[in-house]
C-alpha cells in the first residue's frame, strides 16, 4: 500500500506531531508500505537524533516557522500550498495521514 504522511513537521524535527508521524513511519515500513511524507524543512525545534525513517521525505521550501498570529498564518499557508502543489508530484496513495497541531 502506498501512503503519504503530510504534517508541516517530520524528522529530524522534534515537534510532537514530528515525532508522531516519525513513529508511525518506522511501522508502517517494517509492515512493508510504501511511505511517503511531505514536509516543510526542518528547523521549528531541535533535531531528534533517533536514525531516519525509510521514506520518501518531500520538503516544502516555506520560510522558517514564524511565531505570533500573523507569523503563524504565513506559515501555516505558505507550507499549505506548497503542500498542494507538491501533492500532485507525488505517486497516488492509496491512504494520506495527516496530523496538523499547533506547536507549543
Amino acid at each position: 500500500m502506498t501512503i503519504l504522511l503530510l504534517n508541516q513537521f517530520f524528522w529530524p524535527d522534534s515537534a510532537a506531531t514530528s515525532q508522531l508521524l516519525t513513529e508511525l513511519a518506522h511501522g508502517l515500513t517494517e509492515r512493508g508500505h510504501d511511505v511517503h511524507a511531505i514536509c516543510a524543512q526542518p528547523g521549528y525545534a531541535p533535531e531528534d537524533g533517533a536514525d531516519p525513517p525509510r521514506v520518501r521525505i518531500h520538503r516544502i521550501r516555506t520560510s522558517k516557522f514564524m511565531r505570533g498570529t500573523a507569523g503563524r498564518i504565513a506559515s501555516y499557508g505558505l507550507f499549505f500550498l506548497g503542500a498542494a502543489w507538491k501533492g500532485f508530484t507525488v505517486p497516488r496513495p492509496d491512504l494520506v495521514i495527516t496530523l496538523e497541531g499547533e506547536p507549543q
